[in-house]
């Protein structure tokens, strides 16, 4: 007990739900401050004799984050979305340690994981490159399919 404080045992590592949270957890903190960092540079690109005019035209501060703020920020968010998803297909080392030191494979199980497994434990290698092919079409898809969703309205300033 460190100050008289009860410890819990969370059973992080052996409850599925445990498990998935604080998978969550480790690629919150992981990811955090640098999109946060990605984020703060995209505000500071944003040229403030805008923010000045609008303030001659009259907008407030809800009206300057709406109208001015937001869709400069489109490029950064584009950016960042695409940057998190794929590392979200990409991911893992967490999961793999996770599981090493005794969690439950089906809670965390990705495509990732699954692949290794199967080209190390199963020793098919084989089908490994192929759903590593395939892995990758989807990673091209999906950044493809976003990056066309974000042309359609270009901002410029």
């Amino acid at each position: 007990m460190i100050m008289n404080t009860p410890g819990i045992d969370h059973k992080w590592l052996a409850n599925s739900v445990m498990v998935q949270m604080s998978t969550m957890m480790v690629y919150f903190w992981k990811y955090v401050g640098y999109f946060t960092i990605i984020f703060i540079v995209g505000l500071a690109s944003i040229p403030q004799s805008i923010y000045e005019a609008a303030k001659i035209d009259g907008a407030n501060d809800w009206k300057n984050f709406w109208y001015i703020t937001l869709p400069l920020l489109k490029p950064t968010t584009i950016l960042v979305s695409i940057m998190s998803m794929l590392q979200c297909l990409k991911t893992f080392s967490t999961q793999y340690l996770f599981t090493q030191g005794g969690a439950p494979l089906a809670p965390i199980n990705v495509i990732t994981l699954n692949i290794f497994h199967t080209a190390i434990r199963d020793h098919r290698i084989g089908r490994a490159s192929a759903m590593s092919i395939i892995l990758f079409v989807i990673m091209l898809l999906f950044t493809w399919l976003q990056f066309k969703s974000s042309r359609a309205d270009e901002i410029s300033y």
